[in-house]
């Protein structure tokens, strides 16, 4: 999913076999399912060419421009196209005469407003991928491409995957990297760069939209350990980024991160500034904190109660998400969605849910004057009644057999649950 910079409410949807849809996601609480513009699909890159279509990033000036890059796998053994030169002059290093490639292209949509002549104006970029890394049925060549919110300067980032280990990093260079390519100085003065490195298989990569520095990826080790992490550029070049693991579930015991998004959306105040993601099929949400050393920890939960609003369009039969999770997107409102092979959920407020009560409202920062008056009345209760108490009772209450007055501070606790509504099939 891609969402479109206009503010129409459009987004792009596309799919492993090659084809892109140009869709209408309706309002929130407007009861509207999702409708795809036109008779079908915009765009259509299968065929003998194609294994994979693995990414599709819009320009930041897409508006106005009209430019769109996908990503796909492609076997140069049945197609030549396969094979053909790129822009940048390092790809010819990096296909290495491999017979599966990692390709990037440009398209344009002329000028942004007639989807119907989508037509391709150069490869970008290609990469030799081994064998195995094509064939793997968990898709460890990686492929997601994506701009970073707010940089009009055309960098495109692509995470690719680790090619197997050793072998793989011998065969190319960028195997296992988070690659920039600047699309807007192409041709000239365009080398790709490794803009981050040590992933071993980056996959679900999205940038906090409020700190632009920040890059959230899910991956695995080499001890095959599902991690998220967090990949910060705060120097002032933009090649240097420092790699840490964030969040760490060990080996997968029925399924992996997906990965996810740093939630910025004003649905669901619980969930906002948090960093929601998919793992062993289920949602969780990690918060970020800060140790008395300064190191960033993000201490996560598995949200218990994932559901379906009473309006949902689609079937819930008691089930919250049908079909696996392959991937979580945002909309240009902000809001989030969990895309399954079954249909696509939005996240919308708890209070929502089917048979749910809604959750209590988060607190709200108080007045200074009322802080004032809650400290004056915690001195007297606190301070002054014990001590008028005890001039009372001569200050001997234990020893002459009176109780001695006990305080308690009585805390109450309150679930939440995260909920979700269909939007289509």
């Amino acid at each position: 999913m891609a969402a479109h910079p206009d503010g129409s409410g459009r987004a792009f949807l596309y799919t492993q076999d090659g084809k892109v849809w140009l869709v209408a996601v309706p309002a929130r609480g407007s009861g509207a399912a999702l409708q795809v513009d036109g008779d079908g699909a915009i765009l259509n890159l299968g065929g003998p060419t194609l294994i994979r279509l693995t990414g599709l990033a819009l320009h930041p000036k897409f508006a106005a421009s009209g430019r769109l890059f996908v990503s796909y796998t492609c076997d140069s053994a049945t197609s030549p196209a396969c094979g053909g030169a790129a822009s940048s002059s390092s790809s010819a290093a990096a296909r290495n005469g491999s017979r599966y490639q990692l390709v990037v292209e440009e398209f344009t949509t002329k000028g942004g407003a007639d989807y119907g002549k989508i037509t391709e104006t150069r490869r970008i970029f290609a990469m030799g991928l081994p064998p195995q890394l094509v064939d793997a049925p968990n898709q460890q060549h990686g492929g997601q491409i994506f701009f970073c919110p707010g940089d009009d300067d055309g960098h495109l980032y692509l995470a690719a995957g680790h090619g197997g280990g050793a072998g793989g990093e011998a065969s190319s260079p960028f195997l296992g990297k988070i690659i920039r390519l600047h699309v807007d100085r192409m041709p000239d003065n365009n080398e790709p760069k490794i803009f981050a490195s040590g992933l071993s298989n980056p996959r679900g990569c999205s940038f906090d939209s409020m700190r632009p520095s920040d890059l959230y990826c899910a991956g695995v080790d080499e001890r095959q350990n599902e991690q998220v992490y967090l990949i910060s550029n705060h120097s002032a070049s933009p090649a240097t980024a420092a790699v840490s693991v964030v969040i760490s579930h060990g080996r997968p015991t029925g399924g992996l991160i997906v990965g996810g998004i740093l939630n910025r959306g004003p649905a669901d105040p619980f969930l906002n500034g948090r960093y929601v993601y998919i793992y062993n099929s289920s949602v969780w949400a990690a918060a970020e904190t800060t140790a008395s050393n300064g190191l960033h920890a993000y201490p996560s939960a598995r949200i218990p109660n994932v559901r379906c609003s009473e309006s949902s369009l689609m079937p819930c039969d008691g089930e919250a998400i049908a079909g696996s999770i392959v991937f979580l997107g945002q909309d240009s409102m902000m809001d989030v969605y969990i895309i399954t092979v079954g249909g696509i959920y939005r996240v919308i407020p708890p209070g929502l849910c089917a048979g749910g009560a809604p959750p209590p409202a988060p607190p709200q920062q108080m007045p200074p004057w009322l802080t004032w008056l809650i400290s004056i009345l915690g001195f007297i209760f606190l301070v002054a009644i014990p001590a008028i108490s005890s001039c009372l009772c001569g200050g001997a209450g234990a020893a002459a057999g009176r109780p001695t007055p006990n305080w308690y501070l009585s805390l109450s606790c309150c679930s939440w649950n995260c909920c979700s509504s269909g939007t289509t099939n």
